[in-house]
Order: C-alpha cells, then structure tokens, then sequence
C-alpha cells in the first residue's frame, strides 16, 4: 500500500508562537487540508481546551490559525471539545465553555462559534453501529455526526493509560460521549496501596463513579468498591501521595483498541473529510487533563498535518524518539506498549502506519 503523505514544519529552539502559528497555516496548507470541507459546510475544530491551572496545553492562537484558514475556504468553522468524564472544571458544559472563554478561546478572538458537543451534562449521543470487536456500538456526540467535516489539532503528551496522546485519542474519546469515555475505560480498574494512603479524600472527591470511600472525614483508608468503578483512572492521576496504583495488564492494550475504534467510529462516515494537525511542542509526561505545572521531557520539534490520523501520530512518534535518541514515553510509563494504538489502528483500516514523511 502506498504510504500516507505526512508533512513537517520543524520547530528550531525556542521558537516564539508567532512563528509556530505561521508553520501551523504552511501545513495546513500543503496537506490539502482545505480540500477536507466544501463551501458552506460546517467544520468541527476540534481541540482541548487544557484543564484549569494547566500552562502547557496549545492556547487559541492554535485554533484561530486553523479558523482562518477554514474561512478562507469558505467553510463555517466552530471550535468544540466534549465534558469529561471525571468530576471538574469541565464535567459540563456551563463550567466548561467559561473556562474555554477564561483560557483565551472566547468567539471575539477566535472569529467562530465555542461549542462543547455533547451539550449541557452529556445528554447529546448518538450510537454508531461500528462492527469493530471490542466495541460493537459507539456512544458518541451529537457533533460528530451533525458536522460536515473536522480538523483535529492535537498536543502529542504521554499519558497515563495509553502512553502518549495525540490524534487518535483526541478524536478517539475527544468525540465519545461519556457513556463511551466509561466503555473505553471499563476493566482499567485501580488499587490502593495503603501503605501510603493518608486518608485526604481527595481520590473519593474525583471519582464520577462514587466508587471510592475514605470514610467520614477522611476516618478510614481510601477503599475501591471494584463492582462501581469504572476504571477511568482519574484516582491515580489526583492521588497526591501515589497511593492509588494500576495492576497494568492486557486492559490498558484494550484502552488503547477501544479508543481506535472509536476514532474510526467518527472518521469512517466522513472519508475524505476530515484533517489532523499535530503539535509537537511542551511535550509533558502527562496530558493536558493534568492541572498541575509539568516539565516538557523532550525539546519543541516541529508541527505536523495529514489526512491520516495512524501516520501523522506515528510520524510524530518517531520524531520524538529521533529527536530524544530514547523512547521517553515507554521511559514515562514503563508497563504501558504504547505501539498497540497505532498497530491496532491500522490493522482495523482506520489509516496506515507506512508514511512519507515531507520537510517544508
């Protein structure tokens, strides 16, 4: 099969945003991405709008860049992300779009409308019949069937269930509704280690499924009721004495299948439709879901655009670890083959893994 077209803008040292911004708009247009929408349509924008107290996450110069570029074409862009699965700054839409407004992503600076699109507390799904094998069905959001085509622009971060984050995932469980977040996740259950629980609560206070208590007042150890979890992980990323630990076992390969399955849920109706950018900069060990101030693990590298999510995510990866000599995401989260994502994804047709990398 022939390899997909991956092209590469690179990043040279601490290169201002400005300057990031420009290359964003010189890959969008040499991927062909205005060829993805028709005039008139509707052009989901899709991007995470970082959770509060977040600094690392892309800022809405990112999806302006795009936004321009999409009306220039004639399209009707709206940026949009979805309510998350785990209790916060962006469990609803109320909370969620004024933080996307307090982050800089209000519809006078972006030009387009701001939508979350699984509306006000998730209620907006739909189900995709999609004949994949872990997933029969896809409980996903209303936009991604309403929209007439996407552009996804992703921040390529580790991550604690699937080793890195980038395009997959951002349209994968970006476009789930939160029954499909909860099937994704589901057999990705934590355990506490009570030695080093201090009884804060603070994973109790997190969990969207109540499936933990601490007693009152913090009384008693934290305490997982495994019949009620529904394995989301949200108590192992806000445990701050890491007491909250994951038997890493075959689930976090079915987390990584699950969410390809999705992602092909959403794309497959909308071939030819839809384009992905990924941003190779403040790559942190975490995602973008994570409030607290991290470090990048690897220098800024560049911004990548194709049609094809499984190559752009593997060009991406690769670039990291050329760039690192070291696979710093299998050194982040050692238990954790972050290749499954991308040798399922292709195995199931939602893209190739073969590619050609091109140098602008």
């Amino acid at each position: 099969m022939k390899p997909a077209e991956v092209f590469f803008s690179p990043v040279e040292g601490a290169e201002p945003e400005a300057s990031i911004l420009r290359k964003i708009a010189k890959v969008f247009d040499a991927a062909g991405l205005d060829k993805t929408f028709s005039t008139g349509g509707l052009v989901a924008v899709k991007v995470t709008f970082g959770e509060r107290g977040q600094k690392t996450h892309l800022g809405p110069g990112y999806a302006k860049t795009v936004v321009d570029a999409i009306k220039s074409g004639k399209g009707k862009p709206f940026v949009v992300d979805t309510n998350t699965l785990y209790v916060g700054s962006r469990s609803n839409a109320v909370d969620h779009l004024q933080l996307a407004h307090d982050h800089g992503f209000s519809t006078e600076y972006l030009g387009a409308p701001v939508l979350i699109g699984d509306g006000l507390r998730g209620e907006s799904v739909f189900i995709a019949e999609t004949g994949s094998r872990l997933c029969k069905q896809a409980m996903l959001c209303g936009v991604a069937r309403a929209t007439d085509s996407i552009i996804a622009i992703s921040h390529m971060t580790g991550h604690l269930g699937t080793g890195f984050a980038c395009a997959i995932k951002n349209i994968g469980m970006g476009f789930a509704a939160r029954g499909g977040k909860l099937a994704q996740h589901s057999g990705f259950l934590p355990q506490v280690a009570k030695s080093k629980c201090r009884k804060c609560g603070e994973c109790a206070a997190w969990c969207p499924a109540d499936a933990i208590s601490c007693g009152p007042d913090g009384a008693s150890l934290a305490n997982i009721d495994e019949s009620r979890c529904i394995g989301c992980g949200e108590c192992l990323a806000v445990c701050p004495h890491h007491a909250i630990k994951i038997a890493w076992d075959e689930s976090t390969a079915n987390l990584q299948k699950k969410m390809a399955e999705y992602c092909k849920a959403v794309v497959a109706p909308k071939a030819g439709r839809v384009g992905f950018i990924n941003v190779l900069v403040r790559i942190t060990k975490d995602c973008d879901c994570m409030a607290g101030p991290e470090k990048p693990i690897v220098p800024d590298i560049g911004v990548l655009a194709s049609t094809d999510c499984v190559a752009v995510d593997k060009a991406s990866v690769d670039l990291i670890i050329e760039r690192a000599k070291r696979d710093v995401f299998k050194e982040a989260w050692p238990d954790i083959d972050h290749t499954v994502q991308l040798k399922y994804a292709a195995e199931i047709g939602l893209g190739r893994i073969n590619y050609r990398l091109v140098t602008l």
